[in-house]
């Protein structure tokens, strides 16, 4: 909240009056604020006010001219801490300190239907006044009006917009001093001149737009930006931000803020990357640069720059696609204010269209089906997935995932406790051609369930001395939980694990002599199951182990 400066910069004997006032009894006063309806605050009734204390809000509707005695009246019919208005000199405006900042005050009705009153030897209707005031376009000057002193002085959150005629108005000093009004038009015709308005505008931190004439002893320095200064209807002249100008000649002005203009965007080849360059936007302080892989997609900012092009290469694939946009911004007291993006425009990264790398696949169990895992690559357009129930016979194609994906959960066509094996590629798509990368190593897992998320038992193989024929052991410990266990055997020649045996819960051996080869490495791996109803539920397969028989 802006400080009450009001008082201390214009008003030297405010310390005086305060102890006069301080004296003064408050009187009887309300708790909590209170609702009411249908309130005039003009001598004809045509304007009335109603305060609704569940929200806050104070609304003025009707017709007519405002009176001050009304108004006060009003004000402290809500709370007589509110409004003061005592029988000094200035004494009368809103006191901040015994009301929340939430409060509102709105008018309704037609274009300038209400009328206000002149300060006279008060401040004003809203002098003070903390919480936001909404206008609506329904609130003009009351007819010969000479008087605005301080009418808005220091309501900080005043952030509308304002219009008045002020044809009669000798005394507008401090009008709107000290609030967050943004635009302002005062009507003045050329027969009045010589309005008094010192401070009207001083310490208005948003404003973008004035319009007057007439005014005396205007200074303005609040703009967050540049501005221009219109005389006339002629010329305008550019302004830099914080610079006092001066008005005192009497003349019709136009004082804006200087929109932040929109640059043209070009994109061309800049070796193996993308040029972006753009024309210069006048009192930009810099640029931001934002990319994205599509037109609608989402924008990353890839430079900020004071210069007017920028070459990015980096992480680019060659022939893909990039979409650029460009914005200004400028530099303000309180931060930046930034103009609108340029027109979105698209590049073809420079080279031949890359091929995709090959994908490393793991794979896992998942809700009973088999996750395919593989790591994320930059502008992948989709990855083709292939399955097959041995590794030696064709793949059959399963699905093509989207670009974006790093994983793929199979739940269809498996038989629990079988084998299956997968493989993937990647590719790229440009200008309607596809480029694809070289196939994953092949992987391979048993179908089961995670219902009973059985560990995989432990084992381990040795010679049976008491078999002539080579043979291979298996030994094994117990898994609890498990109605028997399954042994498969890899067989190299046709790529794929065959099953050897499903025992029961209670064996712990299996000697395998079909298929075993004296002189050779032979592969095996174990899982439990467990049994459920009708369904057999298969565990985790442990890590494959090796045994070269002699």
């Amino acid at each position: 909240m802006k400080t009450n400066t009001l008082l201390k910069k214009w008003l030297p004997t405010a310390i005086m009056l305060s102890l006069l006032i301080a004296l003064m009894p408050l009187g009887a006063f309300n708790s909590y604020a209170a609702s009411f309806s249908n309130y005039p605050i003009s001598l004809d009734g045509g304007v009335k006010a109603s305060y609704d204390a569940s929200t806050k809000v104070l609304s003025i509707s009707g017709a007519g001219t405002i009176d001050f005695d009304r108004w006060a009246t009003m004000a402290n019919t809500i709370d007589s801490r509110y409004f003061s208005k005592g029988q000094y000199f200035y004494n009368a405006d809103w006191d901040a300190s015994y009301y929340e900042n939430d409060m509102q005050i709105i008018f309704s009705g037609a274009p300038k239907a209400i009328k206000l009153c002149g300060t006279v030897d008060y401040l004003g209707l809203f002098a003070g006044f903390s919480g936001q005031i909404k206008l609506n376009g329904a609130v003009d000057l009351a007819p010969g009006v000479a008087d605005t002193y301080a009418m808005f002085a220091n309501a900080w959150n005043f952030n509308g917009a304002a219009e008045f005629d002020i044809s009669s108005v000798r005394y507008a000093v401090m009008m709107f001093f000290g609030t967050d009004v943004e635009y302002v038009v005062l009507h003045n015709s050329p027969a009045n001149k010589d309005v008094s308005a010192e401070g009207i505008f001083e310490e208005c931190d948003n404003l973008k737009y004035l319009e007057f004439s007439g005014l005396t002893d205007v200074k303005i320095d609040c703009f967050s930006g540049d501005y221009y200064v219109e005389k006339n209807g002629g010329t305008p002249i550019a302004v830099p931000a914080n610079y006092w100008y001066k008005f005192s000649d009497n003349q019709s002005y136009r004082v804006y803020l200087q929109e932040i203009g929109k640059p043209e965007l070009h994109l061309n080849k800049s070796g193996s990357g993308i040029r972006a360059s753009w024309t210069p936007v006048s009192g930009a302080t810099g640029y931001l640069l934002y990319r994205s892989d599509r037109p609608d997609g989402t924008y990353t900012r890839v430079a900020v720059t004071s210069n007017t092009s920028y070459v990015d290469s980096e992480s680019l694939v060659a022939g893909m696609p990039y979409y650029y946009a460009v914005c200004a911004y400028r530099t303000v007291d309180s931060g930046y204010e930034y103009g609108d993006y340029s027109e979105i425009k698209g590049y073809y990264a420079p080279g031949s269209l890359a091929k995709p790398s090959k994908p490393n696949l793991t794979l896992d169990e998942n809700a009973g089906g088999i996750r395919l895992n593989w790591n994320a690559q930059p502008r992948i357009t989709g990855y083709q997935i292939y399955r097959g129930t041995s590794t030696d016979k064709p793949f059959t194609y399963l699905k093509t995932a989207s670009g974006a994906a790093t994983k793929y959960t199979n739940l269809a066509g498996l038989t629990q406790g079988r084998p299956y094996y997968y493989k993937l590629r990647a590719y790229r798509m440009a200008k309607g051609v596809k480029k694809y990368g070289d196939f994953s190593i092949i992987k391979g897992l048993f179908a089961g369930t995670d219902e009973t998320a059985l560990r995989a038992p432990n084992f381990s193989l040795e010679d049976n001395p008491n078999v002539s024929a080579p043979n291979v052991r298996v030994r094994w410990s117990k898994v609890n939980g498990a109605d028997g266990y399954c042994i498969y055997r890899w067989d190299g020649v046709h790529k794929r694990w065959i099953g050897l045996k499903k025992t029961g819960p209670n064996a712990r051996v299996y000697t395998n002599i079909n298929g075993v080869v004296a002189g050779k490495t032979h592969y095996y791996a174990m899982r439990p199951y467990h049994i459920s109803g009708n369904k057999t539920y298969y565990g985790n397969v442990g890590k494959a182990k090796g045994f070269r028989v002699q």
